[in-house]
Order: structure tokens, then sequence, then C-alpha cells
């Protein structure tokens, strides 16, 4: 699934790679999404058991990649 696009904002939808990296480290995630992962990552309640449950869910549910869970970045300035 492609990431969407507005003028200033980009959703990248989550996949088994980049749940994958969250559990390695930040910058293992912004590595793989381009993109800068700020310090305060993850967000509250946001631990690596929840990271797990979606990598399950995704791995049970592969049709509803759409209806997961999206990474918000901006669009750096020109």
């Amino acid at each position: 699934m492609n990431a969407i696009r507005t003028p200033r904002l980009i959703l990248i939808p989550a996949t088994a790679e980049s749940l994958s990296a969250e559990l390695i480290s930040p910058r293992a995630l912004g590595e793989l999404l381009g993109c800068d992962v700020p310090a305060s990552w993850p967000p509250e309640l946001y631990d690596p058991d929840a990271v797990r449950w979606t990598l399950t869910w995704l791995a049970e549910h592969p049709d509803q990649l759409e209806w997961s869970l999206y990474y918000v970045a901006e669009v750096p300035p020109a």
C-alpha cells in the first residue's frame, strides 16, 4: 500500500517491516521510513507490547492493512 500525501503531511502505512524496525529502535524506524523520528518516540501508551499486538493482527488480517496503523510525517519544507 502506498503512502497518502497531502501538501503538508505524509501518511505512511505500518507494515510488518516497519513494526519490526520499531522494536529495534526509533533510528531503525526512521531509516526505513526515510524520515526523522522525534526523540519523544514512541508516544505514551504505545509500548513494545502494542507493536507486537499490531504485528500479530497484521499477520492474521493481511487484507486489512489500510485499516491499521499509519505513521504521520511532515513534508519537509521546500
